[in-house]
């Protein structure tokens, strides 16, 4: 009975990894493995170190200290970056950081689903003051005009506080508890509604090699002799309004209407078969059987280091 149990433990664990092993795909174009949900509430205060729920996903130093996690640029071609490792269908982001100094490079918060929707806080190394908070639908080519400046106190020495509320009919922004930006669902020019995970990090607007109008926007071009770049993140907290097990698209549209919630692992076909031999196998060899005990180590459908350093430096921005 006990063997049979935790064959069965088995069984689902595989089937969880082997769900969560892609890469990159947009439910728009394909049919797409779920998406891992997070539950209702992570914590990270990475003055305490890394924290499980999130991983370094771009090159570049990632240290961590009494004042939290430094990510930094020290040459071209680096954009350090730690991504969640779970995504949230509706909810509360909030970061306390420092933004990086240095003309050209972005620091940003990005929320992104797997169909390319996108809430942004960006910040400019070129400027102490500006703030940029954007929104995209399905793509980086649909919301440029969306973009809207704010000017707070020193983004590059003092930590701030910086809040996205994510609901079925409004998002609101926030800095340090003031609101500074509110949009609605019912806007007929659209409104991101399917499930992000979050990215925060840095990256160089300011490379020669990106389109013009991404370098004019991040400041010009980035003097590495001015290196190292950083920027410090003091913690981060995600609140899921729709928490479960995982989401799965139902069909291409890529909207809301296409999740439906998973509460347990959907079964694949075969797959209790193949773990079943696979097994009997292991045991004939008398190797130890490897177990995977965290949910999330393999989770897949969100772009790689080298895709995400792709997009964005495919987002070519309009000249400011």
């Amino acid at each position: 009975m006990v063997l049979r149990l935790v064959l069965q433990l088995l069984i689902l664990i595989v089937e969880v990894i082997a769900q969560a092993s892609t890469s990159d795909c947009n439910p728009t174009i394909s049919k797409c493995p779920s998406d891992i949900a997070f539950p209702e509430y992570i914590y990270a205060d990475f003055r305490e170190g890394p924290n499980p729920s999130f991983i370094q996903t771009g090159p570049g130093s990632v240290k961590y200290t009494d004042e939290g996690v430094e990510l930094t640029i020290s040459r071209l071609g680096q954009y350090p970056t730690l991504s969640s490792k779970g995504y949230f269908f509706f909810g509360e982001v909030t970061a306390v950081l420092k933004a990086s100094i240095g003309q050209g490079i972005i620091s940003f918060l990005m929320l992104m689903s797997d169909t390319k929707d996108e809430i942004d806080f960006e910040w400019f190394g070129s400027s102490s003051q500006r703030i940029q908070t954007n929104f995209f639908l399905q793509g980086a080519g649909s919301g440029y005009g969306r973009g809207m400046d704010h000017h707070i106190g020193d983004v590059h020495d003092e930590f701030h506080t910086y809040k996205v509320i994510w609901t079925e009919t409004d998002m609101t922004f926030y800095i340090d508890g003031q609101l500074i930006r509110t949009e609605h669902a019912a806007d007929p020019s659209g409104y991101p509604d399917t499930p992000m995970m979050a990215r925060i990090g840095a990256w160089v607007g300011g490379d020669p090699s990106n389109p013009k109008g991404t370098v004019n926007w991040a400041g010009g071009e980035t003097d590495f002799t001015e290196a190292p770049f950083t920027m410090t993140i003091q913690s981060i907290e995600i609140r899921n309004y729709t928490p479960g097990w995982g989401y799965k698209y139902e069909d291409t549209a890529g909207n809301r209407d296409s999740i439906r919630v998973l509460y347990r692992p959907e079964r694949r076909p075969g797959a209790r078969k193949a773990k079943q031999k696979a097994l009997r196998k292991q045991r004939h060899r008398d190797e130890p059987i490897k177990e995977e005990s965290d949910q999330f180590e393999n989770q897949g459908n969100f772009m790689s280091g080298k895709e995400f350093q792709d997009y964005l430096r495919s987002k070519e921005h309009p000249s400011v």
